[in-house]
C-alpha cells in the first residue's frame, strides 16, 4: 500500500477537482458540525467541487423529522453541487460490474448506493475521489485510501470516539484487472 499523502500533497493532489461526500459525512457533520466543518471547508479551500447525488440526499434525509430534514438540506445544499451530468444506463452497467467484482471477492455489504456511487465516481474522469468513513465497502479492492483526517469526538454520554473520514481515490487500473477477471 502507498503511503497517506501529507496536507500539502493532498492540496496539490485535489486543487480544481471534484469529490463525492458520502452521506455517512452528511450525518457526522450535522451531528458534531464544530468537528467536521474545518474538513469540508479545507475541501473548499483547495477549489475542491464537492459533489452530492439525489440518491445520497435521500438516503441522509429519508428518515428524518422536518427540523432536521430543512437543517440537513440547507447543510448539503449549501456545500456541495447536486451531480446529476451521467447517463443511467452507463452508471447502471457500471454499478453492476461493480456489484459483480464485490461479489467475486467476497464482499457483500456493499449496498445498491454504494455501488452506484462508484460507477459515479468512475465517470468523473480526471478526479474519482470520495470522501467517506465508510471503510469496509470503498476498500483497497478498487480503491487507494489518500488522505485520513482523524476527528476526535467527545460523545453526548461521554466518552470519546475517534471518526476517520478517509479521502479515497478510485484506481481505475485495479478496476480494469477486476472486470477483466469477471469474463473469465
Amino acid at each position: 500500500m502507498k503511503s497517506l499523502l501529507t496536507q500539502e500533497e493532498l492540496f496539490n493532489k485535489l486543487n480544481f477537482t471534484h469529490i463525492l461526500i458520502d452521506s455517512c459525512i452528511w450525518l457526522e457533520y450535522y451531528e458534531y458540525t464544530e468537528a467536521f466543518e474545518p474538513l469540508i471547508k479545507y475541501l473548499q479551500a483547495v477549489h475542491c467541487d464537492i459533489l452530492t447525488l439525489p440518491i445520497i440526499k435521500f438516503e441522509v434525509l429519508r428518515s428524518q423529522n422536518l427540523e432536521n430534514y430543512q437543517r440537513l438540506n440547507t447543510i448539503i445544499d449549501d456545500y456541495a453541487l447536486n451531480f446529476t451530468g451521467y447517463k443511467d444506463k452507463t452508471i447502471t452497467e457500471e454499478a453492476l460490474n461493480i456489484a459483480r467484482i464485490y461479489k467475486k471477492n467476497s464482499n457483500t455489504s456493499a449496498s445498491f448506493i454504494d455501488c452506484y456511487m462508484i460507477s459515479i465516481i468512475l465517470s468523473l474522469q480526471k478526479s474519482p475521489f470520495i470522501l467517506t468513513e465508510n471503510h469496509k465497502d470503498f476498500t483497497s479492492l478498487l480503491f487507494d485510501p489518500i488522505y485520513i483526517h482523524p476527528i476526535p469526538i467527545q460523545t453526548k454520554n461521554g466518552t470519546l470516539k475517534i471518526y476517520t473520514p478517509c479521502i479515497y481515490e478510485f484506481n481505475k487500473t485495479k478496476y480494469a484487472k477486476e472486470l477483466a477477471k469477471l469474463s473469465r
